[in-house]
């Protein structure tokens, strides 16, 4: 019986390891923290524009052609 239960345990712990392992494989593991690497912040550049300047119109005599 003690035999048995060494037995039964080795074979779990097999099957443990196994199962981490492709566990491992499928995710690809765990990322490495990198402390020392420095992330530029994203700015956000909103510019206004002007309703009027958009509507304004060219008068003919200013347009050549």
């Amino acid at each position: 019986m003690n035999r048995f239960k060494r037995l039964v345990r080795r074979i779990l712990l097999i099957c443990l390891i196994v199962l981490a392992s492709i566990g491992i494989g499928l995710t690809g593991g765990i990322p490495i923290p990198s402390f020392g690497k420095r992330e530029d912040k994203q700015e956000i550049n909103n510019e206004v524009l002007d309703a009027g300047e958009e509507d304004q119109e060219i008068p003919a005599a200013e347009i050549k052609g």
